[in-house]
Formats: structure tokens, C-alpha cells, sequence
């Protein structure tokens, strides 16, 4: 179970082919770009805990509410939601 002071949700953008991933924990900003060609503009929110649990996935697909990733026979799911308008 997740406490919820400690909760951390990580944006994850894709624009042009490329997975713009962007934490703030603890007072530090955490940000990283990551090639995911192919893959159509989207923006969401995701609990960082749950989605770092994925990192040695194979093949990601990311929709409006969840988040879908794979390695061999394994799948993975983590839902999601869309980040607040700014």
C-alpha cells in the first residue's frame, strides 16, 4: 500500500518520438528523455513507485488511462490518469 504523504506521480509526455518523464520528490526535480519512436502524442500521470517496477520492460504503449508494457510472455499494467491543465 502507497502512503500518501509519500506519494510521487510522475508525468509522462511523448512528443515527435520522444518520452519526456518528469518527477518532483523531496524538493528535487527529476526529469529524463527516452526514444520511444512510433508511439502518438500523449500526456499522463503515474504513481513513479509502480512504473519503476516496469523498467526492464521490452515495449511500451501508453493511453489515456493506463500505461501497457511488456517483455517476452510478462505484461505489465499500471493505470493512469491525465495531468491537470496548466
Amino acid at each position: 500500500m502507497f502512503d500518501r504523504d509519500q506519494r510521487s506521480l510522475t508525468t509522462l509526455t511523448v512528443r515527435s518520438g520522444e518520452l519526456h518523464l518528469w518527477s518532483k520528490a523531496d524538493g528535487h526535480e527529476i526529469e529524463q528523455t527516452l526514444a520511444l519512436p512510433g508511439h502518438a502524442d500523449i500526456a499522463v500521470r503515474v504513481e513513479a513507485q509502480l512504473l519503476q517496477r516496469a523498467s526492464h520492460c521490452s515495449a511500451m504503449v501508453i493511453t489515456p488511462r493506463g500505461i501497457v508494457m511488456t517483455k517476452g510472455d510478462w505484461l505489465y499494467l499500471v493505470a493512469c490518469s491525465e495531468p491537470p491543465e496548466e
